[in-house]
């Protein structure tokens, strides 16, 4: 299709040199200088220069508009031709927008579906894994399948996950490990101070025993009555003497630890005692 346009090339003549020397010389006639006495004037001079200055513009407009007409024509039918073809490109631009948008909602499910397979391979959540962006037209090959580029970016994308998800669990039982140790060392320790004071009780109960059993010693030693029974003949020149004790203890065996060991190596009017 050509476009065609007919047009005569043609110049534009005016007396422009002509009005031009009668105005320089009109405006030179009232080059004065402005006085108390002719201020009067000088301004209705200014009101008659924008008369004849409108008057020019007037007419030189008259002729730019007639000149300008057949121009103005064909912008008017450039535009129309433009919206025309404006118009069948719009039509299309929306049936192309359609259809690259069906193509682009089966690119999404290819790339959710590969993600879902991945992640059920390695045991990921697919909500955590974020693929939305990868799904492109230039994602698919030919034959309407991922491409290697779009699987190995998914791949990554779960793989991050993967490593974020076991750091956390590595981090959880480190934590736990570390909790785990701070409650046996203060299991430990409270223990060992149950121990220590249970060692410290017992000391401390036993140095109350020996007293008491100190006590109780003098308390028996000098309440104790002694009473004599007939003596027994064991042999010719040994005598058997049994003696009664009485003394406050509920421990009698101390008590006669006690009186043996007061007796040993004393005498009796006179007589070696001995004591067993």
């Amino acid at each position: 299709m050509n476009i065609v346009v007919d047009y005569t090339a043609g110049e534009v003549s005016t007396n422009f040199d002509e009005v031009k020397a009668h105005l320089k010389h009109e405006v030179e006639k009232y080059s004065i200088e402005v006085t108390e006495a002719n201020v009067a004037e000088a301004k209705k001079v200014m009101a008659s220069l924008n008369k004849v200055k409108k008057a020019i513009g007037d007419k030189y407009k008259e002729y730019i508009d007639l000149i300008s007409e057949p121009v103005n024509r064909l912008k008017a039918e450039k535009k129309e031709l433009e919206s025309i073809v404006q118009e069948g490109r719009a039509s299309i631009e929306s049936q192309v927008k359609v259809f690259e948008q069906k193509k682009l909602d089966m690119v999404l499910d290819l790339v959710f579906e590969y993600k879902r397979q991945k992640c059920e391979e390695v045991g990921v959540d697919p909500e955590a894994v974020i693929v939305n962006d990868l799904a492109k037209l230039s994602s698919v090959t030919s034959a309407g399948k991922l491409n290697k580029a779009t699987k190995e970016a998914i791949d990554a994308r779960v793989a991050a996950v993967q490593n974020e998800i076991l750091k956390a669990r590595l981090e959880a039982e480190e934590k736990a490990k570390r909790e785990r140790e701070i409650a046996e060392k203060a299991r430990l320790e409270a223990e060992e101070l149950a121990k220590q004071r249970e060692i410290d009780l017992a000391r401390k109960m036993e140095a109350e025993k020996q007293r008491a059993v100190e006590e109780a010693k003098k308390e028996a030693l000098s309440k104790a009555t002694v009473q004599q029974s007939a003596p027994v003949e064991k042999e010719t020149g040994t005598w058997r003497i049994c003696f009664t004790v009485k003394a406050r203890t509920d421990d009698p065996e101390k008590v006669r630890t006690f009186v043996v060991e007061e007796l040993k190596g004393t005498r009796l009017n006179g007589v070696q005692v001995e004591v067993s």
